[in-house]
């Protein structure tokens, strides 16, 4: 008659039946949350008529972006819920526009993603501050789902 069976010897079969669930449970949590925000931008009551606005995280690490559109507005998708610095550049759509002199505009420094902006469209100058990550006052709290944020430009003084 076979002796009782050691406890200790169960432990790789037991080991072996939790594994996957561990690895789901590691792996397969919940998503980090995101927002989508979308609104128009204006500055001293002009719509920008193109450009780019980045969203960018507390840290300095690039969120998402996107171009802005003639009318102004602009949609940015799949944005860490949270605080976001803003940055906005129109020099794209001056050297676009043949108001500038060609091919002199370069995009933000450390951008990791492919820039987006728009193919032409009215030149409004804004003051060189929002473009500069490091000394932008535009901040905005994102928050999870969809989201209107207008954003209206100072003389950013």
């Amino acid at each position: 008659m076979p002796g009782p069976t050691k406890p200790w010897r169960r432990l790789p079969m037991l080991a072996l039946l939790l594994l996957p669930g561990l690895v789901c449970a590691a792996g397969c949590g919940p998503s980090k949350a995101t927002g989508t925000v979308a609104g128009k931008i204006s500055y001293k009551g002009e719509t920008l008529g193109g450009g780019r606005i980045d969203f960018m995280t507390p840290d300095g690490n690039w969120a998402n972006s996107s171009g802005i559109g003639e009318d102004g507005t602009y949609r940015i998708a799949d944005v860490p819920v949270g605080t976001v610095k803003i940055t906005i550049e129109t020099k794209s759509v001056q050297a676009l526009s043949g108001k500038g002199p060609p091919g002199k505009f370069t995009p933000p420094k450390d951008t990791p993603a492919p820039p987006q902006f728009s193919k032409g469209g009215k030149y409004v100058k804004i003051p060189e501050i929002y473009a500069d990550r490091d000394k932008t006052p535009l901040t905005y709290e994102v928050t999870k789902g969809t989201q209107t944020h207008d954003i209206e430009l100072k003389d950013g003084k």
